[in-house]
């Protein structure tokens, strides 16, 4: 239920906007999709018709557009220098293959929090399994809530299916200071109770080093 209220409430947020978004195309003769590539403070400036050069900043925003966070330092870039910029980076950045020289009894996701330890598998189909958690088990589950958060007390490292470095998995393992890998995909499959892993959350690959 608390899923399906947030879900609501998003999709609720999502159709007042677009109708805001709409009304504001049709005041300024823009399509929805120029709108977008105007921040808030630029929006009031046009209905104002204070904002100068908006068709060309519209253009080039199409064209390319990244926001750079350096320190406290936040730079906006469009156009030619945007897209300059995408062709550096993609250069740089190398695709990993998650999957490739994994063992029979690993599994790999995103490192969510750093640390490396060993201990026995309790695989958590549900948050009424959390019982089953003992002082210094790895919790594997697929996805976590707070209703997770008394098995997670005594969990040593968290192993989940889903979720990204802001999931409430990855949140708790960081107040803990424990490691934490999410996003695997098939945790809960390939793990089974009993078993004694290696979760080395520093490569993000749990390994089963014993039966």
């Amino acid at each position: 239920m608390r899923t399906f209220t947030t879900e609501a409430s998003d999709e609720l947020f999502y159709t007042a906007k677009l109708k805001l978004f709409k009304e504001v195309a049709k005041r300024l003769d823009l399509t929805l999709a120029e709108v977008v590539m105007l921040s808030s403070d630029e929006i009031t400036l046009a209905l104002k018709g204070q904002l100068e050069s908006m068709n060309k900043l519209i253009i080039d925003r199409l064209a390319g557009f990244a926001i750079v966070w350096l320190e406290a330092d936040c730079f906006v870039l469009s156009g030619k220098e945007a897209l300059e910029l995408q062709d550096c980076v993609s250069k740089k950045v190398v695709p990993v293959d998650t999957n490739k020289n994994l063992k029979d009894g690993e599994v790999r996701g995103r490192t969510a929090s750093l640390g490396k330890v060993t201990g026995r598998v309790k695989v958590l189909l549900d948050h009424r399994d959390a019982h089953k958690v003992e002082k210094g088990d790895v919790l594997v589950a697929s996805m976590t809530t707070p209703d997770y958060v008394l098995a997670m007390e005594k969990a040593i490292a968290f192993v989940t299916d889903e979720g990204g470095i802001t999931c409430h998995a990855a949140i708790v393992a960081r107040e803990f200071g424990v490691p934490c890998i999410v996003g695997t995909g098939n945790a809960t499959k390939v793990l089974r109770d009993g078993q004694t892993v290696e979760v080395d959350a520093n490569g993000g690959v749990v390994k089963v080093i014993g039966q």
